[in-house]
């Protein structure tokens, strides 16, 4: 089952610019976590900064 992905999701991953900031964040964040500004994307006007999951862990049951 995949999770749902919000409209905001899906058109910053079907525009070429917002992707690449999307994925600069990204390695922003890998290499300094304590970068707010690195990890910071702006879309329309709003500031969407990256947070990190630290792991996953499949629920047994």
């Amino acid at each position: 089952m995949q999770a749902p992905m919000s409209d905001l999701v899906r058109r910053i991953l079907a525009d070429r610019k917002l992707s690449k900031k999307l994925m600069l964040a990204i390695q922003s964040e890998r290499r300094n976590p304590d970068d707010l500004e690195g990890r910071t994307v702006v879309v329309d006007g709003k500031k969407l900064v990256l947070t990190q999951a630290q792991g996953f862990h499949p629920k047994k049951g």
